[in-house]
């Protein structure tokens, strides 16, 4: 590889396995023009690396190997709480493009017994459901802190490339709930449940098994730190 290297750059694409709409048919084709003179093209993920290959006819199975990014956690110490409910919480810059309207949607179905704690850049809705508590965007080592002390992470994004929340969720021992059909499923294993990132209902039964089943919970959480 150093050899061929001497003479070609090496290409790197991150995509998203929702391949209709954020691997496009126009993407594909620069990437393939990238891939085409590369001696080695690295893609964050297995369902990347499926989304080029079935977008393009001139690129080979080995010339695309999957090399997920390093994502360096340092994580605090859990922060004492004395909250008597469950505490979930969703970490997303942009929530509009990571479902967040269908977390908030799904928390004003669930009962008594599950709170949920909003990270977001987006501004806050007029009307949130009283189990909700919006902290607005936080620091990174305020956002791994609240990862720590909380019980779930919810992270219905289907836009992901690869999700380094999620990675960070998984580092703090946190069961999730994830799109099946995005990276961070794959990244999770066995260690979050799946759903249809779009589906209210889907994502709210898995919020409320989780927050019911503290044995699930833990089982959940140790396939995310051994993974």
């Amino acid at each position: 590889i150093s050899r061929i290297r001497s003479r070609r750059s090496r290409n790197s694409c991150s995509n998203s396995d929702h391949r209709k709409k954020w691997f496009p048919a126009q993407s594909a084709r620069t990437h393939e023009r990238f891939v085409q003179r590369a001696a080695l093209s690295q893609c964050w993920s297995e369902l990347g690396r499926r989304g080029l290959l079935e977008r393009t006819s001139a690129i080979t199975d080995d010339h695309v190997w999957v090399v997920p990014p390093l994502v360096y956690v340092d994580l605090p110490p859990a922060a004492p709480t004395d909250a008597p409910d469950v505490v979930a919480v969703f970490v997303g810059a942009n929530g509009r493009d990571k479902n967040l309207r269908v977390v908030l949607e799904a928390m004003a179905s669930i009962g008594p017994g599950l709170r949920l704690d909003v990270v977001t850049n987006d501004p806050e809705p007029g009307h949130l459901p009283p189990s909700v508590r919006w902290l607005g965007p936080r620091a990174r080592p305020d956002v791994l802190g609240l990862l720590v002390s909380s019980d779930i992470h919810v992270f219905p994004s289907r836009t992901e490339s690869f999700g380094g929340v999620a990675v960070e969720a998984m580092a703090a021992g946190l069961p999730q709930v994830v799109d099946r059909s995005g990276v961070p499923a794959e990244i999770a294993g066995g260690s979050a449940l799946t759903v249809d990132g779009d589906d209210v209902e889907e994502v709210a039964a898995a919020m409320a098994r989780l927050a019911s089943d503290s044995t699930l919970r833990t089982a959940l959480a140790s396939r995310a730190r051994q993974r």
